[in-house]
């Protein structure tokens, strides 16, 4: 084979003990997995999402008019904390930053 063409098990790593080894980790090793996760959690806005549905989920808007979360989380609902309006924002601007493509390059922000 040519020097200039690479086979699979050079990109990849050779494996060892049967599992190959990817960007340095062994795909059986925990640590696999955790830094996998970690990484992508900087991408996502989940954690936003769910801090902001518990917020909601104890304001009056939800608990004591029973009104839909989406209706709550709306602009005109005064009768949410400030706290939940502040959560809204970061949501709203980390969800704009997974499209933003100068974000993008250099990765949303993590929260």
């Amino acid at each position: 084979m040519p020097p200039h063409y690479h086979s699979a098990n050079s990109y990849f790593g050779k494996k060892k003990h049967g599992a190959p080894i990817l960007l340095g980790y062994r795909k059986d090793d925990p640590k696999f997995g955790a830094t996998t996760r970690e990484h992508n959690m900087s991408k996502s806005c989940k954690g936003l999402a769910m801090e902001l549905v518990k917020c909601l989920s104890e304001s009056d808007c939800v608990k004591g008019q029973n009104r839909p979360y989406r209706e709550c989380a709306k602009e005109t609902s005064p009768c949410i904390s400030s706290e939940c309006v502040g959560l809204r924002e970061t949501y709203f601007n980390c969800k704009r930053g997974q499209v933003d493509m100068r974000a993008r390059i250099r990765g949303n922000k993590g929260y």
